[in-house]
């Protein structure tokens, strides 16, 4: 059985570059949109805490919020602004690799075995957990126009 704290511990770091953008102030419309959706991906992540991955019957609900935290995350990627837009288009293969993994999981122990590699893709660095050139710039990009 997996737990629920290291399910918990792989979702934070899914959401590492997320961390420093928490508010939607932004003068220029592009940037308000986009972090206005960065929160949105917060409030995913947030509630992703909450999932607990302990058995085969955890799996579809499990596969239904994390589906869910990606589609918030491709929708904040498709607002980023001109500024950060390669970078979010590149960053978005990595998203459809995730969909397409979590999709695929039957058990709690494929989908719990998966989730750390999902999601340090989404770091941009591959599944070794570093972040990437994109993500780097996006994580920039919303700690200078999203702030706090």
């Amino acid at each position: 059985m997996l737990r629920r704290g290291r399910l918990t511990a792989v979702l934070l770091a899914g959401g590492v570059f997320l961390a420093s953008c928490g508010g939607d102030e932004a003068a220029d419309p592009g940037p308000s949109v986009f972090c206005q959706e960065v929160a949105t991906v917060q409030e995913r992540l947030a509630e992703l805490r909450d999932v607990r991955l302990a058995s085969d019957d955890d799996v579809p609900q499990v596969k239904t919020e994390v589906l869910s935290f990606v589609d918030s995350f491709e929708a904040m990627l498709g607002a980023a602004p001109e500024e950060i837009e390669g970078e979010a288009a590149s960053l978005s293969t990595s998203t459809e690799k995730i969909r397409t993994r979590v999709e695929g999981a039957s058990t709690a122990l494929e989908l719990g075995t998966e989730l750390p590699g999902m999601l340090a893709l989404l770091g941009g660095g591959g599944e070794s957990g570093e972040l990437g050139g994109d993500t780097q710039r996006i994580v920039s990009f919303t700690q200078e126009e999203c702030g706090d």
